[in-house]
């Protein structure tokens, strides 16, 4: 029989309690992420999650024997370990501890993975008009490596939807409202990619963005063909794409240097990268124009040290001569 004298906790308020209770234990048991854990397992199929943000897919299963944890997978991970859904990986990376709705979510943010062992089937998501499951495995034999955004941008080079009811350049071009760079517009069929390999080798620009509004999932097979990966993986300039996907992970923005999923998003990272690089030329010419005085003042010193050199000489040879 409950006592009439004790107060009554309603049901949502004891919930609660336990769960702050419990969140507080496991965060310190874990030291609220200031602990490294490294552990093994079979990663999941990333490209079919729609929470990526801020160039991280949240909640890929990583699984052993059985059981399954779930892990915060940064792109770039990806990039460096050539990590494909189904490798068998080896990871380190820093806890996190979540409740909801009474139950609790241990999650395991990934700083850096390898591969142990690929997945038992290495063929693409998608099945381009040709085979392209070894363009990834190749790329190094065809001297496809990273390349940095350059200090001094000769031209963007912005390969797009030709389609005029696109408004997928204008989207990209007004992030750069204000700055002084050259576009170069390229328009293509984005269903064509012999036309999309011709366009991404003419382009002048040692920037060169590869865009499109989204669309259906046969809509990228298009990025999946081996000519226009190659052609992008050989092309010696910094390589951006912006492609109108989130849940779908192409290999044209795998060889990319920087990939994101719409085309502003694109111009707002070039936005910043010519403010970055502009910031640091003048950063150089201010060092430069400061080495410069000094180096003026530094010969005027020396000059009025030669003149009072002289002068003293003479002086010297002069009260000789007169003695």
């Amino acid at each position: 029989m409950p006592v009439p004298s004790m107060p009554l906790t309603p049901l949502s308020r004891l919930c609660a309690l336990f769960e702050e209770v419990a969140g507080d234990a496991i965060a310190r048991a874990v030291g609220e992420g200031g602990c490294v854990f490294r552990t093994r397992g079979i990663i999941g199929d990333w490209t079919q999650k729609k929470t990526f943000w801020n160039n991280v897919y949240y909640g890929v299963d990583l699984s052993e024997g059985g059981r399954v944890i779930s892990v915060d997978l940064p792109y770039e991970v990806i990039q460096s370990g050539d990590i494909r859904p189904g490798s068998l990986v080896d990871v380190i990376g820093t806890p996190s501890v979540h409740l909801k709705k009474s139950v609790v979510l241990f999650k395991l943010h990934i700083h850096a993975a390898c591969v142990i062992t690929p997945p038992a089937s290495a063929a693409p998501r998608y099945e381009a008009g040709r085979s392209i499951a070894g363009t990834v495995n190749h790329l190094k034999e065809i001297g496809f490596r990273r390349i940095a955004f350059p200090k001094r941008v000769e031209g963007v080079s912005v390969i797009h939807s030709k389609s005029r009811s696109a408004n997928v350049f204008a989207d990209f071009s007004n992030e750069l409202a204000g700055r002084n760079v050259r576009l170069e517009p390229l328009p293509v069929s984005m269903t064509d990619p012999a036309a999309i390999t011709r366009t991404i080798e003419a382009a002048t620009g040692n920037v060169i963005v590869l865009i499109r509004g989204g669309g259906d999932e046969g809509d990228f097979l298009t990025f999946q063909d081996e000519s226009v990966v190659r052609a992008l993986a050989r092309k010696a300039a910094h390589r951006v794409t912006g492609l109108g996907h989130s849940a779908n992970l192409t290999y044209a923005d795998i060889v990319a240097d920087f990939c994101t999923t719409t085309p502003a998003s694109a111009g707002a990272y070039v936005r910043e990268q010519l403010a970055r690089t502009y910031g640091a030329r003048q950063e150089e010419v201010q060092e430069a124009e400061r080495q410069a005085v000094l180096i003026r003042d530094l010969k005027r010193s020396n000059l009025k040290l030669l003149l009072l050199a002289v002068a003293l000489a003479g002086f010297i040879v002069y009260w000789g001569f007169i003695r």
